[in-house]
């Protein structure tokens, strides 16, 4: 339902294929001209900087993930959460994604990519570190819906942004790198997690992230 709305909301631009971009010298304004026509004035160097910056990124929270998954069940277990209760309490995460995912789009449109990119950062930043002090179902549920909101956040515009500095010709190998670095950080994270989750308590864990969430903002 929501692909179909957001279908009938892209500008007419954006939906040129590369076979049907209009020739630069039929005289069209810049705002008339297809993201493939556009994207090649984007450098080579300029390319790498982005792309290697959200490899970066993607890595880091993703790490962050990892950690998470490993550490909040047994988070849960020890502040008396019943596992049909848990899982309730997990499927607000997918759920707040799945509803934020409409209104994140138009606000990249919108605003920019950058801006909410940072936003979702800083919601992760808040977030996930606070888990440590969960007490109850309705407090551990809430904080899971704002990771879900932010996730929706990061899923949005990391894909633009790759999209916004890649043509055609090389964008396979620009979201090839992002994949790469995002299933690092997946595998590193709950190997550390439930090791780190063992030694110190899962809401050490938690409180751990804030560093590396500092780092994944910069």
């Amino acid at each position: 339902f929501f692909f179909g709305l957001s279908a009938l909301h892209v500008p007419k631009r954006m939906q040129m294929g590369r076979d049907q971009s209009p020739d630069r010298s039929a005289g069209l304004a810049k705002d008339e001209l297809s993201p493939a026509s556009d994207n090649e004035a984007v450098s080579e160097e300029t390319q790498r900087q982005v792309v290697l910056s959200i490899a970066a990124y993607s890595v880091l929270i993703c790490f962050v993930d990892g950690l998470s998954i490993t550490c909040a069940p047994f988070l849960a277990a020890s502040i008396g959460i019943p596992t049909s209760l848990y899982a309730v309490s997990i499927a607000t995460m997918p759920l707040v994604r799945l509803l934020a995912t409409w209104p994140t789009t138009f606000t990249a449109n919108l605003h920019g990519r950058t801006p909410v990119l940072r936003a979702a950062t800083a919601t992760s930043m808040a977030v996930v570190p606070l888990m440590g002090f969960s007490m109850s179902l309705l407090y551990f549920a809430a904080l899971k819906g704002l990771m879900g909101l932010g996730d929706a956040a990061a899923q949005v515009c990391i894909p633009f942004m790759l999209s916004d500095v890649s043509v055609p010709g090389n964008r396979s190998r620009t979201f090839a790198v992002f994949r790469v670095s995002r299933c690092a950080g997946q595998g590193i994270g709950p190997v550390t997690g439930g090791f780190l989750a063992a030694k110190f308590g899962p809401r050490a864990v938690f409180f751990g992230t804030a560093p590396v969430l500092g780092l994944a903002a910069l």
